[in-house]
């Protein structure tokens, strides 16, 4: 008896399309964010003293380094720290590689990273303030 019940229930085709649709839906998270577009805007040593940043943290990043105006470097909250990132300009199409870092303000979590002021010259100039770019994960 306990062998018709289990053959009425029939769950294993049921369990295996489950885990088929669970499967498909980690691999579409891993790929939704393998590319975006976002702005992108620079922050600098002497922006972060003038907002009080730096007395809180002493320049020290979120990776536990200390921030260089000079390192290619990126702030997102979108990204895991250490992750490493292509962006580039969707006006010149001129790219820099950089690693996340640091973290950027919730508020901007989905509509842009901060960029050293090295990483943000390589793809514009710092005059423009913020531009709009195309960023992808470099696995």
């Amino acid at each position: 008896m306990h062998e018709t019940l289990r053959e009425k229930i029939n769950w294993r085709p049921r369990l295996r399309s489950a885990s088929l649709i669970v499967c498909a839906l980690l691999l579409l998270s891993q790929v939704a964010w393998a590319s975006a577009i976002m702005t992108a805007s620079w922050y600098s040593e002497a922006s972060l003293r003038k907002d009080g940043q730096w007395a809180k943290t002493k320049g020290v990043m979120s990776n536990g380094r200390l921030f260089k105006d000079s390192g290619f470097t990126c702030a997102s909250c979108l990204y895991t720290i250490g992750s490493r990132l292509r962006i580039t300009n969707l006006r010149t199409n001129k790219t820099v590689v950089v690693e996340v870092t640091d973290r950027t303000a919730r508020r901007f979590k989905y509509t842009r990273v901060d960029l050293s002021p090295a990483a943000f010259d390589k793809i514009a100039d710092r005059k423009q303030g913020i531009v709009s770019v195309k960023i992808e994960e470099i696995k």
